[in-house]
């Protein structure tokens, strides 16, 4: 579900667990100007977070068109856990996307798009389960057109965040984001899988 008006350094929910921006570009590694630079574009806007089973498509494409300003790869981890939850059932491990987005390994990019209304979008690609690798294609001040490659997973689940400018005129998430369907298995809602090319998200 997306989460707006989140802060730098404080605590917001998503899948009933806390984490923060400055966790997530990973940013006790990165100098000051840097830390401006995310803090000045994204805190009070929106993230969404997905999850990708091992049978989903496994590539990136760039949301939108624009140019590449930021291109790093953060974090060390592969098959981590929220250790508070319990892992009898095999979807269990996608409660911790949260978890893994600020501790694993994960391939952050910010695009300047070429709509003013858009603005910059993060997009943040977190190896989960049992993924081996992530690979990137592209480095920054590259141009890249909507839908274009970024990189690969290599094998396995995974997560993908995006986070969205605060300046982003009127943003707004289509509408089948937010439907739901009921996991006799796991006992939970769940999120109707999404299919490619589905749009996620709209600006004036």
């Amino acid at each position: 579900m997306p989460v707006p008006n989140v802060k730098w350094q404080d605590r917001f929910w998503l899948k009933d667990q806390h984490y923060s921006l400055s966790e997530m570009f990973g940013a006790d590694n990165l100098p000051p100007s840097q830390q401006k630079y995310f803090r000045d574009i994204f805190e009070g806007g929106t993230v969404y977070q997905g999850f990708l089973n091992p049978w989903c498509y496994h590539r990136w494409r760039s949301p939108v068109s624009g140019v590449i300003e930021e291109c790093y790869k953060v974090g060390n981890s592969y098959y981590a856990g929220n250790p508070s939850l319990s892992f009898h059932l095999a979807e269990s491990y996608i409660a911790s996307q949260p978890l893994l987005t600020m501790t694993s390994v994960r391939q952050i990019y910010v695009i300047k798009a070429d709509n003013p209304n858009i603005g910059r979008v993060a997009v943040i690609e977190i190896g989960m389960a049992e993924v081996s690798d992530i690979v990137n294609l592209v480095k920054e001040g590259d141009r890249i057109e909507k839908g274009a490659l970024l990189g690969m997973f290599r094998f396995g689940g995974s997560s993908h965040a995006f986070v969205f400018d605060r300046n982003a005129k009127n943003l707004r998430f289509d509408d089948g984001i937010f439907q739901r369907q009921f996991n006799e298995t796991s006992g939970v809602w769940e999120s109707l899988l999404q299919k490619v090319r589905t749009p996620l998200a709209y600006v004036d």
